[in-house]
């Protein structure tokens, strides 16, 4: 879902920054330059800039599945300049919105990301390693072993030195334990 509205929610994000320095900067200089009609032309151009966006965020939702009326109403407070920012980031809620809390969170980093992410927790998996008890364990625990096996994959190893196999830190050649991973011991580069 985040894929088909990627170009509306960048395009969203960029308009949202110009937004703010719109009104942070140009309507200050606006006004000072032309006096009120530069303050007046520079609001209503805020304005049309805020109409610009909620109309790319109904847009947005309407390709997200959600009703026509329902996505006017949820677009109709980005008509104002100070809301209109926020527009990409109801888009990008809506999109993520009934997924697992993982799997929002690998929607938002990506894949290789993700993967180095979770790196620790799915070494802990994998090896039956005890580790401190937190929610993001057994949320990670609670993935398919391929996911996790993936994870131990994607760690950039250099190619001299040693690593740690859980977090892949680099480490000089006479270090011989993580002492970030409970005093785990090191691996050889290939």
């Amino acid at each position: 879902r985040l894929r088909r509205v990627r170009l509306v929610s960048a395009t969203l994000r960029v308009l949202g920054v110009m937004l703010v320095l719109w009104i942070a900067l140009a309507i200050p200089m606006a006004t000072w330059r032309f006096g009120i009609h530069g303050l007046v032309r520079a609001i209503v151009q805020a304005f049309v800039m805020s109409a610009v966006m909620a109309s790319g965020a109904a847009l947005a939702l309407r390709w997200l599945g959600m009703a026509r009326g329902a996505s006017i109403r949820a677009a109709i407070p980005f008509l104002f300049p100070f809301t209109a920012p926020r527009a990409c980031e109801v888009v990008i809620a809506t999109a993520l919105r009934g997924l697992d809390s993982l799997a929002q969170v690998a929607a938002l980093f990506g894949e290789d990301r993700f993967l180095l992410w979770i790196r620790p927790w799915a070494y802990d998996a994998l090896h039956d390693r005890e580790a401190p008890s937190s929610s993001i364990n057994a949320l990670v625990a609670a993935l398919p072993r391929a996911v996790l096996a993936r994870a131990l994959q994607k760690a950039p190893v250099e190619t001299e030195g040693r690593h740690c196999p859980r977090c892949a830190r680099s480490y000089r050649e006479e270090m011989t334990r993580c002492h970030d991973c409970g005093d785990l011991a090191l691996a050889r580069k290939a």
